[in-house]
């Protein structure tokens, strides 16, 4: 079933790209936890493709109770502002392992940030 699963998230990435579908957003959202590599690592790339659409499905998630581990390195990837604050807002999440990620995620977004200026020594 594996690589029925795969196809079946990329075509839910791509039309939730092209129509904005929420629940399709949900989808991917909820198949960015899967036991099955490549299924999580497409729905991550389609949340991270969707730009501000991924964040806002990571925000509802977290909003509706997601414990996701691997959501707040979308937001790293996206890299809006609006990312960025929602990776705050993680920081201080009920759930001890989606706080510890969050804040590795912002460590990485501060090593992305002293790169770009010019800080090339990490």
């Amino acid at each position: 079933m594996g690589a029925l699963e795969q196809l079946g998230t990329m075509l839910t990435g791509l039309v939730w790209r092209v129509t904005g579908r929420r629940a399709l957003g949900r989808r991917l959202v909820g198949r960015a936890d899967s036991d099955d590599d490549d299924v999580r690592e497409l729905a991550l790339m389609a949340l991270v493709s969707g730009g501000e659409r991924g964040v806002d499905c990571v925000t509802e998630a977290y909003s509706r109770g997601s414990t996701s581990t691997s959501l707040p390195q979308v937001l790293v990837s996206i890299g809006t502002p609006a990312a960025r604050a929602e990776l705050s807002e993680l920081t201080s999440h009920r759930n001890d392992e989606v706080r510890r990620a969050a804040e590795r995620a912002l460590a990485d977004v501060s090593a992305i940030d002293r790169y770009d200026d010019g800080d090339q020594t990490g």
